[in-house]
């Protein structure tokens, strides 16, 4: 039987969870407030196929620094016995549409660079990948004061997902704009702060690790502009 696709709702949960956790290695805690509002919202898409969630893929909307929308395009799984099937292009394509349905200037999709089989979806969708390589940075519990500072070069993104609830940061970073990302965070009752810093921006990373973050990894950006 050929999966259909759907939004996920409450009941999906547990589905998704054993998901994310046989295949990204990512814990979705089942009783989060933050879960049941993802899922009520209508964002998260399912594949199923005789009531049986074969994957997933959330994804939420945020503005860059001009104002304008845009649609993240945040986990993906698929089970391993559907692989092979055209579920995550599938789950992608879809993404795209609700893209447009919503007024997103573009989407767009933070993918590490080992990972070849989203590589392969993202660019079957149409999307392009980066020219510059990313390292993903994250701080739980940042050294940084929790008064803000008036002043600051970095935009501040508050995003809830399906494992975490955080800001990001993008822009020129500075202690001024760290600052006000931890009083954000600490405000919003947020998990972690986080940014994707280009390689060769040596000053940036020091001040990063002096303010308590820990570089996760390398990643490309692959964006599609509606």
């Amino acid at each position: 039987m050929k999966p259909s696709l759907r939004y996920a709702d409450t009941r999906d949960a547990e589905a998704i969870a054993a998901i994310a956790d046989s295949v990204l290695a990512a814990s979705i805690a089942l009783d989060s407030p933050r879960l049941r509002r993802i899922l009520a919202q209508k964002r998260a898409l399912v594949a199923a196929a005789a009531g049986e969630v074969l994957g997933f893929c959330d994804s939420f909307l945020t503005k860059n620094a001009l104002g304008e929308p845009r649609l993240e395009l945040d986990l993906l799984a698929v089970a391993p016995s559907a692989r092979g099937m055209g579920i995550g292009s599938a789950l992608v394509a879809a993404a795209v549409i609700r893209a447009e349905r919503l007024g997103a200037a573009n989407l767009r999709a933070l993918v590490r660079t080992s990972n070849a089989p989203m590589q392969a979806i993202c660019r079957r969708a149409g999307l392009a990948r980066s020219q510059s390589v990313g390292s993903l940075n994250v701080c739980w519990d940042s050294a940084a004061p929790s008064a803000p500072s008036a002043a600051r070069s970095a935009h501040l993104i508050p995003v809830e997902t399906l494992i975490y609830s955080g800001i990001w940061l993008e822009g020129n970073l500075s202690q001024p704009a760290l600052d006000a990302a931890e009083a954000l965070r600490r405000q919003k009752g947020a998990e972690l702060t986080g940014t994707v810093l280009p390689h060769g921006h040596a000053e940036a990373a020091e001040l990063l690790r002096a303010n308590g973050f820990q570089a996760l990894g390398d990643y490309h950006w692959w964006s599609l502009t509606l």
